[in-house]
């Protein structure tokens, strides 16, 4: 079984989150949202509005696709967030044990068109690599080699997300630690006698440049508040 996972807190799943699933219910793509300390009256109620939906619905991995509730702690000063970006990453080695591949996106990205998971079928996982961004300090330009809205795993990969999952919880929470785990460990992976199998995630399931030719469009920062193409098409699927 595959699925496209992502992980947001409430108000980010009734702003976008449901727009994500009604995508993947018109392409027939199994969804998982991950939901963080969120009212699960609230997010049932919404869930219930794309004709998906009942009262132990949570709890099961239904025909289309699932959502899951995650209660955290989080500690004064840390920025809500960065948490909030980490945690699909957090939870990923877990998810592979009900998934045998997935695909990780942002909450706020919008499906196009399926998914051809032959682009992934050589690989245990694969990230979206990219030059460092340009003008930026040391942290920035070594967080920036992969951008995390798009990250594919099959199940083979999770000593791989064990990794990932480590050097966050090692390092702390901060903007783009969640990308500088991926690069990290990727690199130690890489370093092994036997390694895993990784490849390049191919930029139509990671685009913000909102393309025809895309599977995903991803609304990156104000973009997905200012940008006609991607409004038009988040209102195809109505008030979320």
């Amino acid at each position: 079984m595959r699925t496209i996972f992502a992980s947001c807190d409430e108000k980010y799943f009734l702003e976008h989150g449901i727009t994500l699933i009604k995508s993947c219910l018109e392409h027939e793509e199994r969804y998982h949202v991950e939901i963080i300390n969120g009212d699960r009256v609230a997010c049932l109620s919404a869930l219930r509005s794309t004709g998906h939906g009942n009262s132990d619905f949570p709890s099961t991995i239904g025909a289309s696709g699932a959502i899951s509730f995650v209660d955290i702690d989080i500690a004064e000063g840390i920025e809500k967030r960065v948490v909030y970006s980490c945690q699909r990453f957090m939870s990923a080695r877990e998810m592979l044990k009900t998934y045998e591949e997935m695909l990780i996106v942002d909450a706020d990205c919008i499906l196009r068109r399926p998914i051809d998971w032959d682009d992934f079928k050589d690989f245990h996982y694969a990230l979206y690599f990219r030059d460092p961004l340009p003008n930026t300090n040391e942290w920035e330009t070594a967080a920036s080699r992969v951008a995390a809205g798009a990250v594919y795993l099959k199940r083979e990969a999770g000593p791989y997300m064990i990794g990932v999952s480590l050097m966050i919880s090692a390092m702390g929470y901060a903007w783009f630690v969640d990308q500088y785990a991926l690069h990290q460990v990727h690199m130690k992976e890489a370093a092994r006698k036997l390694p895993l199998i990784s490849g390049q995630v191919p930029q139509k399931y990671i685009d913000w440049d909102f393309n025809d030719h895309s599977v995903f469009w991803t609304g990156k920062g104000n973009r997905k508040y200012e940008n006609p193409d991607y409004l038009e098409l988040r209102s195809r699927y109505g008030d979320a």
